[in-house]
């Protein structure tokens, strides 16, 4: 495990002190570990909101709650299961029976600790295995082809791939991406790249030829056709793994379109767009991501890249959302 994010919500110092020894102890492999400690339910609801975290734990009845038994750590826990982050509850909640409150944390997805009988050895290893799993289920694969052809105008295509791969090694969620590269892509390249990787987001970088297809190399480098219906299919087939599709190529919303039909996200270009603009579109778009973005997000941050300098192309990458 190489980076995370421990957000811990205890309002008494003793605890604080007990838990924050544990979480270290548990993650004891992670090359960079961030705990946050807070005391008050209206700084933890605030960080859950504004961050990304990668684990919550919490007390339940915290120390601004006028009457414990208000039980304002399963709020958090609620708001955690929302944003899809794991959480731990370890509490001595006045009023409630340890089962009162173990059934209120497990009704909302997260795992209940009591106080009073409180087990180190299983809360550590409860930890690994949640984070284990967490990185397991969150990691996403994004495949990077790359083509311009010899024969086709010369293409930024490393200026491109250098600033996505280090957008995405300074993110928060770095550890949640891996980026694959294929570079001088044939179309064996392409459906080999696809069956063995297995991308979640899938980014072609080159040129397009509009309704005909998008430009790929063939065995001596000149320009080969993809058509848009052998595209169509091919993604068809991977549609169980694949969940967006980038294409930052000139006039790529046709194979946008078609593709769209099996894949939940495709963006795609309305018309011709230059280096600059299809470079910073893709900055934002995976420093969006990066930062645990949704892909409708990550668009806007895209476009937005390509407005900030000043480039009148932000109208030309097109979202298309599956129905």
């Amino acid at each position: 495990m190489k980076y995370l994010k421990v957000l811990l919500v205890e309002d008494g110092s003793e605890w604080q002190s007990i838990l924050q020894e544990k979480i270290r102890r548990a993650l004891q492999d992670t090359n960079n570990l961030d705990i946050r400690v807070v005391k008050t339910f209206a700084e933890a609801y605030k960080s859950l909101n504004e961050s990304q975290w990668d684990l919550l734990v919490t007390d339940i009845g915290l120390g601004d709650s006028l009457i414990s038994s208000q039980k304002l750590g399963i709020q958090l826990i609620e708001l955690a299961s929302e944003r899809q982050i794991p959480a731990i509850a370890v509490s001595g909640t006045p009023h409630l029976t340890t089962q009162d409150s173990a059934d209120l944390v497990t009704e909302n997805g997260a795992i209940f600790f009591s106080k009073q009988n409180f087990d180190s050895k299983k809360f550590i290893a409860k930890i690994q295995t949640l984070m284990c799993k967490q990185q397991d289920s969150t990691m996403k694969v994004i495949l990077i082809l790359a083509s311009s052809p010899v024969n086709k105008a010369r293409l930024r295509l490393d200026k491109e791939v250098h600033e996505i791969d280090e957008g995405l090694r300074r993110s928060e969620k770095r550890h949640q991406f891996k980026l694959e590269q294929r570079w001088a892509v044939k179309a064996d390249d392409l459906r080999r790249a696809l069956l063995d990787i297995e991308p979640q987001i899938v980014h072609f970088c080159g040129h397009g030829n509009g309704e005909d297809g998008l430009l790929i190399q063939d065995e001596d480098g000149n320009s080969k056709l993809v058509s848009t219906g052998a595209l169509k299919i091919l993604f068809e087939l991977c549609a169980h793994h694949v969940e967006c599709v980038l294409l930052n190529a000139c006039y790529s919303e046709v194979q946008a379109d078609a593709i769209v039909e099996h894949i939940n996200h495709v963006i795609g270009m309305s018309k011709a767009i230059g280096d600059q603009a299809a470079i910073k579109f893709a900055t934002g778009f995976y420093d969006a991501i990066g930062a645990g973005r949704s892909v409708e997000t990550a668009y806007k941050f895209g476009c937005n890249a390509i407005q900030l300098e000043n480039i009148p192309e932000h109208l030309t990458p097109r979202l298309k959302k599956r129905q």
